[in-house]
């Protein structure tokens, strides 16, 4: 009974700090001027939780007159995280309350992962975070080498980020063939899952990532193997390699501690969070038309649930080398479409998505169930 008591007390913390979303907005950020940007570079969700944008190590050049992105993978990661920290600090955070961090790191040199995995392993000694590393083809700024976003939480106060269970990327490069490895995966995350008293159908978030040229012979190119369908939001991407020049196959997985709500492969819901994932390769042969009927149907699926505290939180973009070109109308659409304050957002190229038709697909957390 006692258990049964705080949950609900739980749950009613939850539903209180829905409206409590606010745009992180640093009065020190000399790097270049964001206010006319359609994300925020991050967000609060109440209860001493955050999550921040993909940083790059970018920045204002005067002499130049645009935005340009210097030095070497360390240099960079270095840049990334001084940006990282002045947005946590405005919030009232540290580096020290960084749960999660993903890394998305552009195909290169093995020894390029194993430098970047020490030197963020020396900047966050004092949290320790999960750490999720996505190989992508190219970043949207191309001469960017790593985007780098977190999640903070800062307060043993329930919140939404505290009901969230990150997993670490999961490869399993030694297990063979890339079903083997597929197979081997999900059984690592079911044990770990198990661990914590989960199990598998405990996630509400999987991102598959399946390297191209292993899958080149497969009778379908959407192979993959069905890890979480009836529970989790689910995305899979095709990319040139993993960290572990070796592996075929990796999965990024958030599970929740409390039961999932409504899920359907596109949308999960869990407390105090909807997890999304939408591709639209039927309304347009551009990405500005696909990001539109994306957005819209996104909004469309919000609005149906029913609460008007609801609001999008953060937005992942993942866009196929052909709509790199068209890629800056997608700003357009989200200024047009998205209410303020902006969601977090990551955009990133990827080699191609799980519809050979699709040139975007928008991976979305919402408040709210």
């Amino acid at each position: 009974m006692a258990e049964g008591k705080g949950s609900r007390r739980c749950l009613s913390e939850l539903r209180k700090q829905r409206h409590m979303v606010r745009a992180i907005v640093p009065r020190h950020y000399p790097w270049l001027d964001f206010a006319r940007s359609t994300f925020s570079l991050g967000v609060t969700l109440g209860g001493g939780a955050a999550i921040l944008s993909g940083h790059t190590a970018s920045e204002y050049d005067p002499e130049l007159h645009r935005i340009v992105v210097r030095g070497s993978l360390e240099e960079q990661t270095r840049t990334t995280f001084k940006k990282v920290q002045a947005v946590l600090e405005e919030a009232g955070l540290t580096l020290a309350d960084v749960v999660q961090v993903v890394e998305y790191v552009c195909a290169g040199p093995t020894e390029r992962y194993f430098e970047m995995e020490s030197l963020c392993a020396e900047i966050l000694v004092a949290s320790r975070p999960i750490v999720n590393t996505v190989v992508v083809s190219s970043l949207v700024r191309s001469d960017a080498l790593i985007e780098i976003e977190v999640v903070a939480n800062g307060r043993a106060s329930p919140n939404p980020i505290s009901q969230l269970v990150f997993l670490p990327s999961l490869r399993a490069p030694m297990a063979g063939d890339f079903h083997s490895q597929a197979a081997a995966v999900v059984e690592r995350a079911d044990k770990l899952l198990r661990d914590l008293g989960l199990s598998l159908n405990n996630i509400t978030r999987c991102l598959q990532l399946c390297v191209v040229d292993a899958i080149a012979n497969e009778p379908s190119r959407q192979f993959v193997p069905e890890l979480m369908p009836e529970t989790a939001a689910s995305t899979l991407l095709y990319v040139k390699r993993l960290p572990d020049p070796t592996a075929l196959f990796q999965a990024d997985l958030i599970a929740s501690r409390h039961p999932l709500g409504t899920s359907d492969g596109h949308a999960s819901t869990t407390s105090g969070l909807t997890f999304f994932s939408q591709m639209a390769p039927g309304s347009g042969p551009n990405v500005s038309d696909q990001a539109t009927r994306i957005y819209s149907d996104l909004l469309r699926a919000i609005s149906s649930r029913g609460n008007a505290n609801r609001k999008v939180i953060k937005t992942v973009e993942y866009i196929t080398p052909v709509a790199v070109d068209g890629y800056r109308s997608v700003s357009d659409i989200r200024r047009q479409l998205l209410p303020m304050p902006f969601p977090v957002a990551t955009g990133v190229v990827v080699e191609a998505l799980s519809d050979p038709a699709a040139q975007i697909c928008v991976e979305a957390w919402a408040t709210g169930q």
